[in-house]
């Protein structure tokens, strides 16, 4: 009696998180260039061949995993942002949910700073500066906003946002937190209120 050949079960999204989370963790603790894909591939149980298949290269991988980080900074910005108050206490809660999402992903972080050549990725910030762009039309069409052109205010706010971003990165995001929230809530409220 003959059993039936194993038939080997490939679930790609499982091995698409399970190379990404391998490749965090050590982008993190190694950093781009000591990380290898053998070693990514290593960690995450799957065959180098499969790494290559999903993610083009190593500069791939590690741009996927800056957008996903950005991505989640984002969407906690864009969710305290919908939440109604007055401007400087949007600004507030905008800017905490940002710090807390940092606190969150703090271990990835490091992430963050490492640089590859890519290219056809967005470059660093993109995901962030979208979502700015869209709350100052939102609310520069409600008149909440000055009116003076996109562009110049999105890269007033995002400027401040970067900037925190990067000294609470390198340093104690805690600490940051409590200094970066109100002082660029009531910057930002003066630089772009109508």
């Amino acid at each position: 009696m003959s059993s039936a050949p194993k038939i080997r079960q490939i679930n790609p999204e499982a091995k698409r998180a399970a190379i990404l989370s391998a490749a965090n963790a050590l982008f993190a603790t190694q950093g781009y260039e000591a990380t290898s894909i053998a070693a990514i591939a290593v960690k995450a149980n799957v065959a180098v061949g499969t790494v290559h298949r999903i993610f083009t290269d190593k500069a791939h991988l590690l741009q996927v995993s800056k957008i996903e980080i950005e991505q989640r900074l984002t969407n906690a910005m864009i969710a305290a942002w919908a939440k109604r108050a007055p401007l400087e206490s949007r600004f507030q809660g905008m800017l905490g949910a940002l710090f807390d999402e940092m606190i969150a992903v703090q271990p990835l972080m490091p992430i963050m700073a490492l640089k590859a050549e890519t290219s056809g990725m967005p470059s660093d910030g993109h995901i962030v500066r979208s979502a700015i762009i869209q709350f100052m039309r939102v609310e520069m069409a409600n008149g909440t906003f000055r009116q003076m052109p996109v562009h110049e205010s999105t890269e007033i706010v995002f400027g401040m946002v970067d900037s925190a971003m990067r000294h609470a990165a390198s340093g104690n995001i805690h600490e940051a937190r409590q200094i970066y929230v109100p002082l660029l809530a009531g910057m930002m409220t003066r630089a772009v209120s109508a």
